[in-house]
């Protein structure tokens, strides 16, 4: 529905939100800015893959200017709804956001329901703007564009409601392609076209915190952050 069906609102409204400083002020620096909806450490992963999720406010401005030009006090008109549960920082998360739109002249008012409840919205598609996280089953591209954003996802995981059959079209021949490369390739085309009509906005990776000392000779942690430790080794 209008106006969230316009991808420069989406986009105007990545561009304000500052993940650097809620990466760093709420989590201390043991989060990371999200530049894109596939992780470091998986195949395939391209830095600032979505340029929508700079931090830019005069972009974020022009963005939104095509929305809605501000008024002379800077107010746009435009009003959204954030939904969101409160647990898990998520709560400070969100109110730093709401902090950042309004510099951008977007009111974003806070709906928190019961997490079942939210979910029930998310299934319905009633709400605006939602907070969800993401973690791959498996560490391939492919669980993070087919589950999240294709056709067939629509009533599953696919919450923003995305359907481009060209989007389509490009994950399902690469998931037909056998060559890893070429199947990689492919997969980067189709994260282009998502990250170009941003139907979500990543925020942040989460990221795990591992101590080590120097009485560990070898230790293996893969791509999903398991510790092999059948083959560690103790100096």
């Amino acid at each position: 529905a209008e106006p969230f069906n316009n991808a420069d609102l989406r986009r105007g409204i990545s561009l304000a939100i500052n993940r650097e400083a809620i990466c760093k002020t709420i989590f201390k620096g043991t989060r990371t800015p999200a530049d894109g909806i596939v992780p470091p450490g998986i195949d395939g992963y391209k830095e600032g893959a979505w340029e929508f999720c700079a931090y830019d406010v005069d972009k974020a401005n022009e963005y939104l200017d095509k929305v809605a030009p501000a008024d002379a006090n800077g107010d746009r008109g435009i009003n959204v709804t954030l939904s969101y549960n409160q647990d898990g920082g998520h709560k400070e998360i969100m109110e730093s956001i709401i902090g950042d739109l309004a510099k951008v002249g977007v009111t974003a008012t806070s709906d928190t329901p019961e997490w079942s409840a939210l979910l029930e919205q998310y299934q319905n598609f009633n709400y605006q703007f939602g907070r969800l996280g993401w973690i791959a089953d498996y560490p391939i591209m492919d669980n993070f564009l087919y589950p999240l954003f294709h056709s067939d996802s629509l009533g599953g995981d696919n919450r923003s409601g995305y359907n481009n059959p060209e989007f389509d079209a490009k994950v399902d021949e690469a998931r037909t392609t056998v060559d890893d490369e070429e199947r990689v390739a492919k997969m980067q085309e189709a994260d282009a076209m998502v990250a170009a009509d941003c139907p979500v906005i990543p925020v942040m990776f989460y990221t795990h915190t591992i101590v080590g000392s120097d009485r560990i000779k070898h230790l293996y942690v893969d791509p999903q952050k398991h510790a092999e430790l059948g083959t560690a080794e103790l100096a």
